[in-house]
């Protein structure tokens, strides 16, 4: 693993770990960041609202059977620690 990809690794591992937690928090959780990430930027609200179309066709039948309901953090080798 190289550098640029152990970062872009551990930046994944975090977010996930962040997207998780507000998971938990609830809808209104999730509402408030998702307004408070786009702002006042009308581009911004269009394309979530786009993915939000995209994403809510899904259904739980398809998720079940992709299983892809659970987020699955991936072990990260850290080259250069102590032996």
């Amino acid at each position: 693993m190289t550098g640029a990809h152990a970062v872009t690794d551990l930046m994944m591992v975090r977010v996930s770990r962040q997207v998780r937690h507000l998971h938990r928090l609830g809808e209104r959780a999730l509402l408030e960041f998702m307004i408070e990430f786009v702002g006042i930027d009308d581009n911004l609200m269009i394309d979530l609202r786009l993915q939000l179309d995209r994403y809510s066709r899904l259904s739980s039948e398809m998720i079940d059977l992709l299983d892809a309901r659970e987020i699955q953090d991936d072990l990260i080798a850290i080259d250069g620690g102590r032996r």
